[in-house]
């Protein structure tokens, strides 16, 4: 029989070795605030084996404006700190840190202690980074392409940065193109935020 340790038992440990070095639980991630309208984001994606755990922690921000109106354009409710504005898998920052490996009930608090300083340590100087809309907005064009709300939040923070023409500019272009794609739901969205946009 496996000596795999509970998923439950795992993520539960991670959640509390992150609230030791300051990070809070919020709608089953965690979230940092570093402003009025930032906060750290940390998710943590689980992939279960029979013989092991691997989490996969995300880190990025959560741009508060930006996510109400992201929110709302989708029909969803806000819940400040759920979804990340953008965000990178925390092995980009820190390529050479091994994965975070669960295979025995013995390796759970010292593998969770190490994730949590290894966040610390490496994902929330990164978020600092994204604290303006000016550092986000290269990091959200460059992601227009993999969709995944990438091109909403885009257009939001242009807008919210005061480049009004440039938002709208960006969304009539993309409005044409991802209608010819037939991704009509998308379209809807622009659509709605192209609205929304201040006069």
């Amino acid at each position: 029989m496996s000596g795999r340790p509970a998923v439950e038992t795992v993520t539960k440990t991670c959640i509390d070795a992150l609230a030791a070095v300051g990070i809070d639980r919020k709608y089953k991630v965690g979230v940092l605030k570093l402003s009025d309208n930032f906060s750290a984001w940390v998710g943590l994606n689980r992939g279960t084996h029979s013989d092991f755990i691997r989490i996969n922690p995300f880190v990025g921000i959560h741009a508060t404006e930006v996510m109400k109106v992201f929110c709302a354009v989708g029909g969803m409710k806000y819940r400040p700190g759920e979804l990340p504005t953008y965000g990178v898998h925390l092995g980009e920052l820190c390529p050479k840190v091994p994965q975070f490996i669960f295979a025995t009930e013995a390796d759970v608090q010292g593998e969770a202690t190490r994730l949590a300083r290894t966040i610390a340590e490496f994902g929330i100087p990164y978020a600092k980074t994204l604290c303006s809309y000016d550092a986000l907005l290269p990091q959200l064009k460059a992601s227009v392409a993999s969709l995944g709300g990438a091109p909403q939040m885009y257009a939001v923070t242009l807008a919210l940065n005061g480049e009004r023409d440039a938002a709208q500019a960006f969304l009539e272009s993309h409005i044409v193109q991802y209608r010819a794609k037939q991704y009509f739901e998308l379209v809807a969205e622009l659509e709605r935020i192209l609205a929304w946009l201040p006069t």
